[in-house]
């Protein structure tokens, strides 16, 4: 099959290249031969009563052979508004998708739905599409049918609707014959457009953007341009020479540059000056649009709340400058977002953007839910009450700032945590807190933080509402629930270190581990690939703060070196296995017994000596090293795998229980519960 490429921009070309290369390859070779359809133009003037109509294409795909036909042949100067699909019919073919070609554009029209109840087919009322703007007449309509499976008395038939109209545009000034047309803009402001003189191709048409309303330092309009692009299909749509088309891909093309990126609406406007001097305003124009700095400050994106139709016709919107899909155009409109302004992403827009974070700062819900959550470094954050939401607008500026409307299927169904070094403070609070590999660290004084910002450049703390730090709300198969925000322990593997101190710590599981040695840590490095150290500010990892019942915050000390229940570890150069149960660690007396515990996980490695050694501070702030022996917590009850007998810890001795809730009991290795003696 020969790679179909899109003549538009790189980003378009990006995305073609990355659905071909996530179909298998066995299946992209399972082809049946294209059906290629000229639509001719309707030789029966007299016959239209409109300048707009919908051309239907047959496609039919049979062991018996091929067939194509078509009805309702449009008129000359007919332009594509609007591709649609009226579901197939097949009969012994197991569809892998079935591609749309003309034009140089080529879209995948049909295949399976995610969910695998049948096929995706963009529907009527999906009229935005790669191929708006083209000629309906120019060049063959070819479908290409690729299968996973058939049988030897197969039948497909597709049937594709070509929805176009006749441009209602006044006839150009008879002395130059100005052709041209504003057919596109996209959502990085890269935009699709030709002008050419009919009777003086040799000419390069001039052109100009204006806007409305103007930039804040007054400007409207941009520097003219020529229309001097090569796109060999305006060519061969047109019987032209020369080249007359403008197609920038920078998205900066627009003279000036950024302040376009401001979050105004505005109108552009597109016109073309002839020969002669005669301007013309381009059909096409205008064209509204809304655009701001992307959440990676590297380029220019939509303004939120813009609707953009991918072209496989999935509906999304972006909110922080970052894009989140409906599942259909139903539950777009249930959020309350109006489809008339829907803009097409032919572009690749979605697939470029799909890993941005929201821009800090933007307000979202999502459906069904009341709950509010303010974007901050990649997390999300709940405000807990009206008022609660209402003072962090007050602090930051924002009172009246609109709440992007989102599908509940991007609602948090755990604590969403922000990204490394993200900076953070409760509005009407002096704590400070870091984010560092998804766990929260508090500067405990204001010489901690003062030396955490110079040792890392560090400065912008973001404001939170009230409250958030403490609880969130998440999804719970499509239910609200309150959680308490557990986001103080880092991700499995990150590696710590306070700015004023050597002592370097491993979170697994949930819990921390010294690494003894400088040869520790690197044989560690060696093992894992880890050589990333977190900086923290000082004193953080053994103090923090709590929301106390009244209100006010609580110190308490920091007690995270325990990792969770079932957590299993193994130092780098130690073949013994331990698991974590209340606290205490039990090793597995041999691989046996290994393999039949009842909860299989990942075996976390740690540092050498790490099990057996470990840092505190003493009353003076200096780190003093201790003996480290986790045995399980006051009050755990414990019970080996195929034991009968339950014991309870209490004062580091184990003895037998009675009266038990056994929900509550934990198992631990046979063999291993003479780890804690008996009492």
């Amino acid at each position: 099959m020969n790679t179909r490429w899109s003549p538009v921009s790189w980003l378009t070309g990006l995305m073609v290249a990355v659905l071909m290369a996530v179909v298998p390859s066995s299946v992209r070779a399972q082809e049946l031969p294209p059906i290629g359809i000229q639509v001719p133009v309707n030789p029966c003037t007299s016959c239209l009563t409109s300048t707009t109509g919908t051309t239907i294409l047959h496609y039919k795909w049979a062991a018996s052979g091929n067939a194509d036909s078509l009805e309702n042949p449009p008129p000359a100067g007919a332009l594509v508004r609007g591709v649609y699909v009226i579901p197939v019919s097949s009969s012994g073919v197991a569809i892998s998708r079935i591609e749309l070609t003309h034009g140089g554009w080529t879209d995948v029209i049909v295949r399976p739905n995610s969910n695998g109840s049948g096929y995706y087919y963009p529907s009527y009322q999906l009229p935005n599409t790669i191929w708006n703007g083209q000629s309906v007449t120019e060049g063959q309509w070819s479908a290409l049918l690729i299968y996973s499976g058939i049988q030897s008395n197969y039948e497909l038939k597709l049937d594709v609707g070509i929805k176009w109209e006749v441009p209602n545009t006044p006839p150009p000034p008879p002395s130059t014959q100005l052709v041209g047309e504003f057919e596109a803009m996209g959502p990085t402001l890269s935009f699709q457009s030709y002008a050419y003189e009919l009777n003086n191709q040799s000419y390069t048409v001039q052109g100009r953007v204006a806007w409305s309303p103007a930039y804040a330092n007054g400007v409207s309009e941009g520097s003219p341009f020529p229309f001097s692009h090569a796109r060999p299909s305006l060519n061969e749509r047109f019987g032209i020479q020369g080249n007359h088309a403008y197609d920038p891909h920078n998205q900066y093309a627009m003279d000036p540059p950024p302040p376009f990126a401001d979050g105004v609406m505005r109108s552009f406007r597109l016109y073309a000056k002839a020969s002669d001097g005669k301007e013309v305003l381009l059909p096409g124009s205008p064209k509204t649009r809304c655009y701001l700095p992307n959440a990676d400050r590297t380029s220019v994106g939509p303004c939120d709340g813009t609707l953009l139709r991918r072209p496989d016709g999935r509906l999304y919107v972006i909110a922080g400058g970052a894009p989140f899909l409906f599942a259909n155009d139903a539950e777009a409109q249930s959020l309350g977002h109006d489809l008339s302004m829907v803009q097409g992403d032919n572009e690749g827009f979605y697939a470029f953007a799909a890993n941005w974070r929201m821009r800090d700062g933007t307000l979202v819900r999502f459906g069904g839910s009341a709950a509010h959550y303010v974007a901050v470094g990649g997390g999300l954050f709940w405000a807990p009450n009206p008022t609660s939401m209402d003072d962090y607008l007050s602090a930051v500026g924002k009172t009246g700032a609109p709440v992007m409307r989102l599908p509940r299927a991007y609602m948090p169904k755990s604590t969403p945590a922000p990204t490394v070094g993200t900076a953070v403070r409760e509005v009407g609070k002096d704590a400070i807190w870091v984010y560092q590999g998804g766990g929260r660290f508090w500067a405990p004084t204001p010489a901690s933080w003062a030396a955490y910002s110079q040792a890392t450049g560090m400065t912008d703390v973001k404001p939170l509402p009230a409250g958030s730090l403490s609880s969130v709300i998440v999804d719970v198969n499509g239910v609200d629930q309150v959680r308490a925000r557990d986001d103080l322990s880092p991700r499995d593997g990150t590696a710590v270190n306070e700015v004023g101190r050597s002592g370097i710590w491993v979170y697994q599981g949930g819990g921390r581990f010294w690494a003894p040695t400088p040869a520790s840590w690197a044989a560690y490095g060696r093992a894992t690939g880890v050589t990333d150290v977190k900086p923290l500010p000082f004193g953080s990892l053994s103090a923090m703060l709590v929301d106390a019942s009244d209100g006010s915050l609580q110190y308490r000390l920091r007690e995270d070196t325990r990792p969770r229940d079932g957590t299993l570890v193994r130092e780098v150069n130690n073949t013994g296995i331990l698991v974590y149960q209340g606290g205490g660690n039990f090793v597995f007396p041999d691989m046996a017994e290994l393999n039949l515990w009842p909860d299989p996980r990942p075996v976390l490695l740690l540092p050498d000596g790490s099990l057996s050694a470990l840092l505190v501070s003493d009353t003076n702030d200096q780190e003093v090293q201790q003996v480290r022996d986790d045995l399980p917590t006051e009050g755990t009850l414990l019970r080996e795998r195929t034991g009968t007998q339950v014991y309870q810890v209490q004062g580091q001795h184990k003895f037998p229980a009675t009266g038990y809730d056994p929900a509550q009991v934990k198992l631990v290795p046979n063999g291993s519960i003479q780890r804690v003696p008996n009492g």
